[in-house]
């Protein structure tokens, strides 16, 4: 975490701050980011980043913090708006809510996206018990959803957070493989379209039925 020293900054001195580290951190892997580059697009003093970080992976784990207070958001936007709704729909919905966070946060995608990439313990050692915690939250979802009565006996509840959770993270790839580097925020109508399209495939399969 951050010292207190960097928390009593003025508001305009931490944004810029944190503004160069998701700059740096958005365009290349950990290990290809330096201390230099992000105070020197903060215009602070060596010394001054080492009075609020102990060290570079100190302000990484700190921008995770603000990824995943970012994205709650999203997501308590789905579980207000959308109490006492089916599995599927609700499922649907969560989906939308992180493409709608990736949309209006790229950066901060491309950083998490990134990061999926890296060494099981260097992540581990980045975000500790956070990471897994999307599978078990669809898990969860699933798990109350078979009570209720809403999913097949047979279906194994690990598996379908597992595929939940790795189609929740390729959704952003594809979309920016499709759009190649377009503006999503000025496609919304095609993202809701293919991520229904998506559902079709899910709720009904690939098989022809007579």
């Amino acid at each position: 975490m951050p010292t207190q020293t960097f928390f009593n900054l003025p508001g305009d001195k931490k944004q810029r701050i944190l503004d160069a580290a998701i700059e740096e951190f958005s365009s290349y892997p950990f290990n290809e980011v330096s201390v230099s580059k992000i105070i020197q697009k903060a215009e602070i003093p060596r010394g001054s980043f080492y009075q609020y970080f102990s060290d570079l992976k100190d302000l990484y784990k700190f921008l995770f913090q603000i990824i995943a207070d970012k994205k709650i958001v999203y997501i308590n936007k789905v579980n207000l708006d959308h109490k006492g709704g089916d599995f599927l729909n609700t499922i649907r919905n969560l989906y939308l809510a992180g493409l709608q966070f990736a949309i209006e946060e790229p950066q901060l995608t491309q950083i998490a996206n990134r990061f999926m990439k890296e060494d099981e313990h260097f992540r581990k050692e980045i975000i500790g018990s956070l990471e897994g915690k999307t599978s078990d939250f669809y898990y969860n979802l699933l798990l109350a959803s078979k009570a209720k009565g809403e999913i097949d006996e047979k279906v194994d509840l690990e598996m379908a957070a597992f595929i939940f959770t790795t189609m929740n993270l390729a959704l952003f790839d594809y979309f920016q493989s499709k759009f190649k580097g377009g503006d999503l925020l000025k496609e919304k109508d095609l993202v809701v379209e293919i991520v229904d399209k998506m559902f079709y495939i899910l709720v009904n399969g690939i098989i022809k039925r007579s």
